[in-house]
């Protein structure tokens, strides 16, 4: 695999080839460390859906695609763009810690692109994410742990899963 180097991110819209995942990631970067990336996705369209951290030794190829630029100008018009501040010399289970501690509720995806696995963060142990795992059916179901260094990704502050996190965690049901 390729590793992506820190100047290889352009500014605006930038598609990712991920390891294993069937569908590129197209986002804007918003933040990056040594070994990490976080970007705010786009969805689709002019569509911004929260974040995700990815590592960089998963990420395969890097490019932008005809019409990018003009779906960037759109979302930035838009004022959609949000901040995120973090500290880029942190290494990635410290980001992992961080970012799950703050937000509480995470989605993982540890393999490819067709399960997101969605849960409360409980603690991250050595380089083991301990969370309870929530069902699509916004039910807590059993506590997991996974290698950190086996995620492909991790979203978190998306529509999808701040629904799930309001309607379990918060009561709002």
């Amino acid at each position: 695999m390729t590793k992506i180097s820190s100047s290889a991110f352009p500014e605006g819209l930038v598609r990712l080839k991920i390891d294993k995942w069937r569908s590129d990631l197209c986002g804007v970067l918003v933040s990056e460390g040594n070994d990490w990336v976080i970007l705010l996705r786009n969805v689709v369209d002019y569509v911004i859906d929260g974040f995700i951290i990815l590592p960089k030794n998963k990420i395969i190829q890097l490019f932008q695609a005809d019409g990018d630029q003009l779906t960037y100008d759109i979302i930035r018009a838009s004022k959609k763009l949000k901040k995120l501040e973090i500290d880029d010399k942190l290494d990635f289970s410290s980001i992992i810690r961080k970012i799950g501690e703050k937000y509480k509720v995470i989605g993982i995806y540890d393999d490819d692109d067709s399960v997101l696995t969605v849960g409360h963060f409980c603690k991250l142990v050595g380089n083991q994410l301990i969370f309870e795992s929530v069902s699509t059916k916004a039910k807590l179901e059993e506590t997991e742990s996974i290698d950190i260094f086996s995620i492909n990704g991790m979203e978190f502050d998306s529509d999808y899963i701040n629904s799930l996190k309001n309607y379990v965690f918060l009561g709002n049901k």
